[in-house]
């Protein structure tokens, strides 16, 4: 992904923004671009991951995780949003752990 702004690569990250960036981490070890993105405010990357770690991945949720996998591909799918698609859908996919069924649910 490249962006309009300035992205500072991981690995030259030092304070705050390496501290975010370790925060930010997917279970790969990796940090998605989108988070990437706030690379030059980092407070903003706490932020969204305060956000988007209460929406999605809190344990108080009743929901399903898997669910809420799919509801954010839905929305993906309605902001016409490939990347954040991708994401979410991966996600949703290695939760349900059911191939036939992730595919009778993405039909």
């Amino acid at each position: 992904m490249t962006a309009w702004i300035t992205m500072v690569p991981v690995d030259e990250a030092t304070g705050k923004l390496k501290e975010m960036y370790e925060l930010a981490k997917t279970p790969s070890g990796t940090v998605d671009n989108v988070m990437r993105a706030h690379s030059l405010r980092p407070l903003s990357m706490q932020g969204h991951l305060v956000l988007y770690r209460n929406v999605l991945h809190n344990p108080d949720n009743t929901l399903p995780f898997w669910f809420l996998e799919v509801v954010a591909s839905y929305t993906s799918m309605t902001n016409r949003c490939d990347y954040s698609l991708t994401h979410h859908w991966a996600n949703a996919r290695r939760l349900m752990n059911d191939k036939a069924r992730s595919s009778l649910v993405w039909d």
